[in-house]
């Protein structure tokens, strides 16, 4: 991956995270900007997303934060 690509990632997952946590999980509130972001984050294995209104991060996902802060 780039470092471009590494710093958009790193910075939709932190507006993500922002955003739609609520609780223990990410609700994308039904808005497809959410849903977009959690397929976006989803096929780079940073949530795990069916889809549907919530998903949640993957232990890649929480590293990644861990790093954008």
């Amino acid at each position: 991956m780039s470092e471009r690509d590494d710093k958009v990632l790193k910075a939709l997952a932190a507006m993500a995270d922002q955003y739609l946590t609520v609780g223990d999980e990410l609700d994308t509130l039904s808005m497809a900007a959410g849903q977009n972001a959690l397929r976006i984050l989803a096929v780079e294995g940073l949530v795990d997303y069916d889809g549907g209104r919530c998903g949640s991060w993957t232990k890649a996902g929480r590293d990644l934060l861990a790093r954008a802060t």
